[in-house]
């Protein structure tokens, strides 16, 4: 190899070697910047989360009445017109309850504003311990508070209002007040334990009117309940006088109505819901006609198809693709009403309680809410199914209510 050749390798060598260590700078410089836009980008993202978090925050304290934690006035609104638009397109039934706590006034004149507070708290308390997840209680105003119930007609909503009326009634409230006219010439502060009442109005849509003519039906059967001595329930547009021929924990279940919205699509459950509805009606009318005998009879019929039914559906579930964790809740929910049912049943053969609360409990919880809340939730699984018999684990499931009582296999 001549000096030439080897000169000129020499060079190229070098050339690539120079070239080789400004590639390594560069890669070693663009990996940095790439780790530092890497760690802005984070720093960002981060910013950005807290961010949407904060705003987040700051919506729910927008909706929110800061002292009891229901939804304000606005956002009330909104959900309730989005319940009249879904009336229109689908014929949802939907209630409001407007509930106002009897001679608050007093409480606030006689132990001061801080009592009033703990007391508006604890009614707060006790009517989102009694509603479904699905209700939207709203602080209307003062010592006013407002129940949306969706999917709920009249009879429904009127047995809510009792059930909220009936445990604030029971329960007691600690407020801390500061009591006038005692020695001291700023009162006494002291922790006071105070019984409590309210009274309500409840008011179903209608279909055409205003979400304000609305709340103003509801407004008009609270200030009836109000005239009619306290502490009970009013309904606006149903004839009191066949509620007041029932006993009172049937008076709002005068009648369940179907609604074509009930149904799922599928001919089994479809069918097996009328059935539930029509022998609750004829248990209702029973009871409230005092006829013992069938009322007995009914209890049983009642809660036999409830859990044949059971059985079917949670079959027909499994076959349509549930998912077992959605499959698994959905039959708890139904082993506790078998259970509630089962002790219910039992007492009331042993004259614990009456064929009235044992009638409340099928009606109510058992057929109404649980249809009507529940079942719904599952619908889109049966969408497109012409129906059938169902075989297998799940409808040969045994359900066994007293030892008078037959064990069913479906």
């Amino acid at each position: 190899m001549t000096t030439n050749a080897i000169d000129e390798a020499i060079v190229r060598s070098e050339f690539a070697d120079s070239i080789r260590v400004e590639e390594n700078i560069a890669n070693v410089a663009l990996r940095g910047r790439i780790a530092d836009l890497e760690r802005r980008i984070k720093s960002l993202r981060d910013e950005l989360d807290s961010a949407y978090a904060r705003q987040s925050e700051l919506e729910q304290q927008a909706y929110k009445d800061h002292l009891t934690g229901a939804c304000n006035r606005a956002r009330f609104e909104g959900i309730a017109e989005a319940a009249i638009r879904r009336y229109g397109r689908f014929r949802h039934p939907a209630s409001v309850i407007l509930l106002d706590i009897d001679h608050f006034k007093r409480i606030n004149d006689t132990l001061g504003h801080a009592a009033g507070d703990d007391v508006l708290v604890g009614f707060a308390r006790v009517i989102t311990a009694t509603i479904r997840t699905t209700d939207t209680l709203c602080r209307w105003g003062g010592e006013e508070f407002v129940i949306l119930a969706e999917n709920t007609e009249l009879a429904g909503a009127r047995h809510l209002a009792g059930k909220i009326l009936a445990r604030f009634a029971e329960c007691r409230i600690d407020a801390t007040a500061r009591v006038p006219g005692s020695h001291a010439a700023d009162g006494i502060a002291g922790s006071f334990c105070l019984p409590q009442t309210a009274s309500a109005g409840v008011a179903e849509y209608n279909g055409r009117e205003s979400l304000s003519d609305w709340i103003a039906r509801a407004d008009r059967a609270m200030y009836e309940a109000k005239q009619s001595g306290r502490n009970r329930v009013e309904v606006e547009g149903i004839d009191t006088r066949t509620v007041n021929a029932c006993p009172a924990p049937l008076a709002p279940l005068l009648r369940l109505v179907w609604h074509p919205t009930y149904e799922c699509g599928h001919a089994v459950i479809d069918a097996d819901h009328r059935k539930l509805f029509d022998l609750a009606n004829d248990l209702v009318v029973a009871t409230c006609k005092g006829n013992l005998k069938k009322a007995t009879r009914l209890h049983r019929d009642l809660i036999e198809r409830a859990l044949r039914h059971f059985a079917v559906e949670e079959a027909l579930l499994s076959r349509a693709g549930l998912p077992p964790t959605e499959l698994q809740a959905h039959a708890l929910e139904h082993e506790r009403l078998c259970q509630r049912g089962r002790e219910l049943l039992e007492q009331f053969e042993a004259d614990a309680i009456s064929a009235t609360a044992l009638t409340d409990f099928l009606v109510h919880e058992l057929v109404s809410c649980h249809m009507l809340t529940e079942d719904r939730k599952y619908f889109k699984f049966f969408a497109g199914s012409r129906g059938g018999l169902v075989q297998g684990a799940g409808a040969a499931r045994r359900y066994d209510l007293t030892e008078s009582a037959a064990r069913l296999t479906a």
